[in-house]
């Protein structure tokens, strides 16, 4: 952990399935011939989650946008999140901006994802 960016502990876990990828690491380059050839793209495989919030208080909104906009500069500086099965600390980086829809009175539903730097 490099970064000295925590996620904010008072919002609360997403909620399950907590979806996890991989970054695609491979170039692959096929050939008139039908044969295709391969080769990893990067020396290290990194994760990817999608975290979402069903229901998400008008006041945890408001903390993850202030995390978002102004702590993480928009999602250009990166973060130590714990992952809330494995209680694994990792530093990672928004991918992009979140999605957030009002679905009641005061109530959100926000989703985002992160990537391990």
């Amino acid at each position: 952990m490099v970064t000295a960016i925590n996620w904010p502990s008072s919002i609360k876990n997403p909620v399950y399935p907590l979806d996890e990828g991989s970054e695609d690491g491979v170039i692959r380059t096929q050939f008139e011939n039908g044969v295709e050839q391969t080769r990893r793209r990067f020396t290290r495989q990194r994760k990817d989650y999608t975290l979402k919030w069903t229901r998400m208080s008008a006041t945890d909104k408001s903390a993850f946008d202030t995390f978002f906009d102004t702590t993480t500069a928009a999602g250009a500086l990166s973060f130590n999140w714990t992952h809330p099965i494995t209680s694994v600390t990792k530093e990672y980086r928004f991918v992009g901006p979140p999605r957030r829809v009002a679905v009641d009175q005061g109530w959100y539903s926000v989703e985002c994802q992160i990537r391990e730097v």
